[in-house]
């Protein structure tokens, strides 16, 4: 649990330092890229929902679920940074971002336990779909500054979920 607490603070301190030391030509993307998981109700749900649900299953879990949906979601934002978007390839992003809510709502409602590996490889292509989302938002002015915030806040809303679902199962335990 301190270690989560760790890399919640150590994210949310690394965030108010690239906004402190970044150049002005890079900061207005950054900033962008920082707020955009906030402000996309999706991005948000699913990233608070992905750490609720690996701090309510613990041990190796997680961890292994917030860094499997953390590293599928560059692959899918640098597949889709500066591409025109393709009308059925987007419709079924789309599909399966609503379906990772879906999915989220079920698991966190009822103690749904996917096999791991399962669960691990389900959160990558999940990050990566979201990534993708990311990419298209992107376009071709600085895609790295966005991408940079956006990882940052995505790891800070994980690590939130996180810190919830362990503060959850933990009560639920104790008498």
């Amino acid at each position: 649990m301190k270690r989560v607490v760790l890399v919640f603070t150590a994210t949310a301190l690394s965030a108010l330092l690239a906004f402190l030391v970044l150049e002005e030509r890079g900061r207005d993307h950054l900033t962008a890229g920082l707020l955009d998981p906030i402000l996309g109700l999706d991005h948000f749900l699913v990233l608070v929902g992905v750490g609720l649900w690996a701090g309510r299953w613990g041990g190796v879990a997680q961890w292994a679920l917030p860094a499997a949906f953390l590293l599928g979601t560059p692959v899918g934002y640098l597949l889709a940074t500066g591409q025109t978007p393709i009308p059925l390839v987007d419709a079924l992003v789309h599909i399966l971002i609503m379906g990772s809510l879906l999915l989220l709502a079920g698991a966190i409602t009822f103690p749904i336990r996917l096999p791991l590996r399962e669960a691990v490889s389900t959160m990558a292509m999940f990050g990566s779909c979201h990534g993708y989302v990311h990419g298209l938002e992107a376009g071709l002015e600085m895609p790295g500054w966005f991408g940079l915030g956006s990882i940052m806040t995505a790891t800070a809303l994980l690590s939130l979920g996180v810190i919830v679902g362990l503060t959850v199962a933990q009560s639920r335990r104790s008498p």
